[in-house]
């Protein structure tokens, strides 16, 4: 069974995705290695098909993803007497939320799609931080992040289960103890 997914995820997500446009364009050397944005940006899914922005969390490739990165400051707004406005001070940036957006799809038949909900469960459980291979969060630096939450919604076709994971970004550190 074929879906359209521009109108699974309009109607699950309320997003309708732009055409791809980036066949052939070039831009500047990004992070040592990334010359062709469409290539660098695009990669194969299990059947062979074309993706944009595929992602890999803990090693296992993502079905038919989408993903978005926020990035927020911490701020500090200090009111001055005879002024108007504020002060700011900028104490840091803040983790980095993910949220990556797809459908688990049983092409096969028209059974749930067990094995690959099974899989997301399998990551939400985790309660480690987990490597996550994106070329946009290549760009920003994020190479782990741990799942905050997971959200399979309701879904219109017996054999397709959307879902929803919110991860933060972590990084190692080291604490020195003297």
């Amino acid at each position: 069974m074929e879906f359209d997914l521009n109108k699974l995820y309009a109607s699950t997500f309320g997003y309708v995705a732009l055409p791809y446009p980036l066949g052939g364009l070039r831009l500047p050397d990004v992070k040592g290695g990334l010359q062709n944005i469409a290539n660098a940006l695009a990669g194969k899914d299990m059947l062979g098909r074309t993706v944009f922005m595929p992602v890999a969390l803990d090693n296992k490739a993502m079905p038919n993803t989408f993903i978005n990165i926020t990035a927020v400051k911490h701020i500090i707004k200090t009111p001055v007497t005879g002024r108007n406005g504020t002060v700011k001070e900028i104490a840091n940036i803040e983790d980095f939320k993910i949220k990556i957006r797809g459908f688990c799809i049983n092409y096969q038949s028209n059974d749930y799609p067990i094995d690959e909900v099974e899989k997301l469960q399998e990551l939400f459980d985790k309660n480690i931080s987990l490597p996550i291979n994106n070329s946009l969060c290549e760009l920003f630096g994020v190479n782990m992040a741990i799942v905050e939450s997971l959200n399979l919604p309701e879904q219109q076709f017996q054999n397709v289960q959307a879902y929803e994971i919110n991860l933060i970004s972590d990084d190692d550190f080291d604490v020195i103890i003297k």
